[in-house]
């Protein structure tokens, strides 16, 4: 059963977005906590503060650039872990238990 879609506003950046999710409110809020440090993060890094800071657009393709980076390396950390587990696994069989 699929959970039912409600209608929110979530802030980013002080500006808002209204879109309809199935996730929970306390899961939204938590992402777009995660957004905000991120695109703040990456404002503060950029070094351009001082002529403007970069554009919206620069700065969510930056951030999408880092989540995505993060999302590849958890990818292949969790196919390490499983690949070592099931090396493990076999070991122990190997021994009898």
């Amino acid at each position: 059963m699929t959970a039912e879609k409600t209608s929110i506003t979530i802030t980013i950046r002080g500006k808002k977005y209204p879109f309809r999710t199935e996730a929970d409110n306390q899961r939204v809020q938590q992402v777009v906590e995660l957004v905000n440090s991120k695109l703040d993060e990456l404002d503060r890094q950029s070094g351009l503060q001082q002529a403007g800071g970069v554009t919206e657009i620069r700065l969510l393709m930056l951030a999408l650039l880092n989540f995505v980076d993060e999302c590849l390396t958890c990818q292949q950390s969790l196919s390490e872990i499983k690949e070592r587990s099931k090396l493990l696994l076999d070991e122990i069989a190997s021994v009898g238990f």
